[in-house]
């Protein structure tokens, strides 16, 4: 099963890190793809040399804006670089199964990612065409984003539905009967320890201010803190400070 990669990754450097790769062209040299391999390169290279990180994110929108270039990089960089690290594709798909089934070949064949994201807005049908793919090859697995951490998902999720929000009727009633997804929730005491038995990816730590200390003792290695945005674009100091800060932050207790 796909999930043996976050313990695999987790115990190599023992600490529940996930570095994102929001790429902007600020970042670049250039903008071709060797531009962005390099410094995609340059960021999981440092986290794998000082053993800080073997778990990557990959936000498909930020390569996709980057142009063709930034899709081929994409590939590429997965490719190459996932034989010692775990690579989650962020791409958030989500259709009617039909379609689902190229999402799904878009995801682990053309992208090659371990993991990747996807919405349960259409349906189990829809999912259960990605747990179908995952049950088959073992070594993949697939986040659904169930609650995401911007302020206005309020406005939908935190509905409530006889005695529950949304985002929990949704987790609960997509876990039934699947056993190759995780999800995609807050990184809040409460989230975590009502479903601290599942893998979980959260996110929202670094620039949307989620504070990470409150969970540490009740993680466990299928789950992974992403960050992104707080060490891609640093103050007053640098990307490789900032990825050894929250490494050391993000530490097995």
């Amino acid at each position: 099963m796909g999930f043996e990669l976050l313990t695999k990754t987790f115990n190599k450097c023992g600490s529940y890190l996930c570095v994102g790769l929001d790429i902007e062209r600020s970042l670049l040299r250039g903008g071709s793809k060797d531009d962005i391999k390099e410094f995609c390169f340059e960021v999981i290279d440092f986290c794998n040399d000082n053993r800080f990180c073997y778990t990557f994110k990959f936000n498909y929108a930020f390569f996709a804006a980057l142009g063709m270039e930034g899709l081929i990089a994409l590939k590429e960089i997965i490719t190459e670089k996932k034989k010692d690290n775990l690579m989650i594709l962020d791409c958030k798909r989500a259709d009617i199964p039909n379609t689902m089934t190229k999402y799904v070949k878009e995801a682990f064949e053309v992208f090659n990612a371990d993991a990747a994201t996807f919405l349960p807005f259409f349906g189990k049908e829809a999912l259960l065409e990605v747990e179908s793919y995952c049950s088959a090859n073992k070594l993949k697995y697939y986040y659904v984003v169930v609650k995401p951490t911007n302020p206005g998902v309020k406005e939908l999720m935190e509905t409530n539905c006889n005695g529950k929000e949304l985002w929990e009727v949704v987790l609960e009633q997509t876990t039934r009967g699947l056993k190759h997804c995780g999800f995609v929730v807050p990184p809040t005491f409460e989230s975590v320890n009502k479903y601290s038995e599942l893998p979980l990816l959260l996110p929202g730590v670094g620039k949307q201010q989620y504070d990470p200390t409150q969970i540490i003792d009740i993680l466990s290695p299928y789950h992974r803190i992403n960050v992104s945005r707080g060490i891609l674009f640093p103050t007053e100091t640098t990307w490789q400070k900032k990825v050894e800060h929250y490494y050391n932050l993000l530490k097995k207790a």
